[in-house]
């Protein structure tokens, strides 16, 4: 074998990949700071969504959630509203006709919408970036989590699908042997939206069941 050959060919190979390799090191870095930066800004929001148990299952639900930072949001899940002011939760089945209102527990080993909205970013690290191409119009960008937020919520990694000026397209929640996937139709951040809204009035036919 022609070693000095064999050298330059692997030196060939490292001129035209190294530099893919830090520009994509470079994307990967830059797209995380531009999407944390704008998340970081963010206080309230208004979001439309589809939820599956994984991006290709064709069970889903559609709904709506409105949020302000403090853990205050009303979330429309069509047959099921859940409002929460940051320190009550009303519980309210549409087909049921009661409505449980119980004290609001932040220490529950549960994600909450204050999580996954306003806190999951800045607990995570960029891992990859796959960019767009001229078939498919969306990026992915792969996070994984702090060990303070894997340990409480069994979270390994985060899979954000972004479109061409990085509005969030759909976020997936992965710990390994499952995955929680979230399709965005509409994400309307920092809307003006009063503490008010975050209040729940049952209707004069509805249960109110208070646990408090």
């Amino acid at each position: 074998m022609n070693y000095k050959l064999f050298i330059n060919f692997l030196l060939l190979i490292l001129v035209f990949t190294l530099p893919q390799i830090i520009i994509a090191q470079n994307n990967k870095d830059e797209v995380f700071k531009q999407l944390k930066d704008k998340f970081d800004n963010l206080n309230t929001l208004n979001v439309k969504f589809k939820y599956k148990v994984s991006e290709f299952s064709n069970n889903n639900i559609e709904g709506t959630i409105r949020a302000k930072k403090g853990n205050k949001y009303y979330l429309n899940l069509g047959e099921r509203v859940l409002v929460c002011n940051g320190k009550d939760i009303w519980n309210y089945s549409i087909e049921e006709k009661t409505v449980m209102l119980s004290k609001f527990n932040k220490n529950v080993k549960e994600l909450s919408v204050e999580d996954v909205f306003f806190n999951l970013i800045n607990n995570s690290k960029p891992i990859s970036f796959n960019k767009s191409t001229k078939n498919n119009k969306v990026s992915t960008l792969l996070l994984s989590i702090n060990d303070s937020y894997k340990d409480k919520y069994k979270i390994n990694e985060i899979k954000l699908n972004l479109d061409d000026k990085k509005n969030l397209v759909s976020l997936e929640l992965i710990d390994g042997k499952s995955s929680k996937f979230w399709e965005i139709l509409d994400f309307d951040y920092n809307p003006d939206l009063k503490d008010t809204e975050f209040t729940f009035n049952a209707p004069k036919d509805v249960e109110l069941i208070d646990l408090r």
